[in-house]
């Protein structure tokens, strides 16, 4: 996707605060100084937002049998007009791992992904449908993603990345964000489940394949739990795994347990599977609560003024 430039997306916020479409016409003219590309720009993405079918404002509630003009199709496009080729799910574009198809438009799929790196999230990912890549039905993808990558609005999930995959479908991957519409057209977030099957007291806790780990447990003590991160659903709680600090790195957890020990989990919906442990030197008195951290090959633990460091990287 083409950079934005700062003047553009300024220009175009302040001229969605003017509801008179003179008055914001005019405002439009004099704030891009006579640049021609600048206005053009401007305009299209005003455009965009105001046009009544516009995607980004009709949520996907059931699936559409949207065949392209006669203008649009293309010989793959026939070829698979009885049926779509789906991205088979744990299929890798770039760094984000799909994990489950939730809308289906005209031309595009959109999917739930976890992207790996460089830092782990849930998001939402929309790809062009197989056979679709006409030249305006990439047209009409780019304005899209443009337009959603320049609102700044609470109904609208922000943008984070956007490419073209090795088989040439461009993508865009959004905020990912359960929205409801009610009755005054309006939309409000929806809480998918409420849970007190993982009181985390402290720690932090991971997702991994849509599995939820982390120490369940107050200042009564606790233990190591892992939930389902879709339905709130316990999978499994152990006391072998103390309650503790947590953290993954490499395909694994990394249990900061309060006592002292450090234990190495593999992550599992079935049971807890513990892969090694060792008990800190010159060990404290005091409560472990400092987060362990994982860089470089190296974890990093701290007992008040003791910090220890050690080489995990693989062999």
């Amino acid at each position: 996707m083409r950079p934005v430039r700062s003047s553009e997306k300024k220009i175009f916020l302040e001229a969605l605060d003017i509801e008179s479409k003179v008055e914001r016409s005019v405002f439009v003219d004099a704030a891009c100084l006579g640049d021609a590309a600048l206005l053009a720009s401007v305009t299209a993405l005003l455009r965009e937002h105001e046009r009544d079918n516009n995607p980004v404002d009709t949520p996907i509630v059931a699936k559409h049998d949207l065949r392209p003009s006669a203008n649009d199709e293309t010989e793959s496009y026939t070829a698979m007009n009885q049926s779509f080729s789906r991205q088979a799910l744990g299929t890798m574009i770039g760094p984000y791992k799909l994990m489950e198809q939730i809308g289906e438009g005209g031309f595009g799929l959109v999917y739930v992904a976890d992207q790996q790196s460089p830092i782990r999230r849930r998001v939402a990912l929309k790809i062009i449908k197989p056979g679709m890549e006409s030249r305006e039905v990439l047209t009409r993808f780019e304005a899209e993603r443009q337009a959603i990558a320049l609102m700044d609005h609470p109904n609208i999930a922000r943008v984070y990345d956007a490419g073209v995959t090795e088989s040439a479908q461009p993508f865009f991957v959004m905020e990912l964000v359960k929205l409801t519409k009610k009755s005054d057209g309006k939309f409000e977030a929806e809480e998918v489940y409420f849970t007190t099957n993982m009181q985390n007291h402290h720690g932090g806790m991971i997702v991994v394949d849509c599995a939820l780990y982390g120490a369940n447990g107050g200042n009564g003590g606790g233990m190591m739990a892992c939930i389902d991160f879709k339905t709130g659903e316990t999978l499994w709680r152990d006391r072998k795994g103390p309650k503790g600090s947590l953290l993954y790195a490499d395909g694994r957890l990394y249990l900061r347990s309060e006592e002292g020990a450090v234990l190495l989990v593999e992550p599992s919906k079935e049971r807890f599977v513990e892969r090694g442990r060792f008990e800190q030197p010159d060990r404290s008195s005091a409560m472990a609560w400092a987060h362990p951290v994982v860089a470089n090959g190296k974890l990093c633990i701290r007992d008040q003024g003791l910090l220890l460091c050690y080489d995990v990287k693989a062999k």
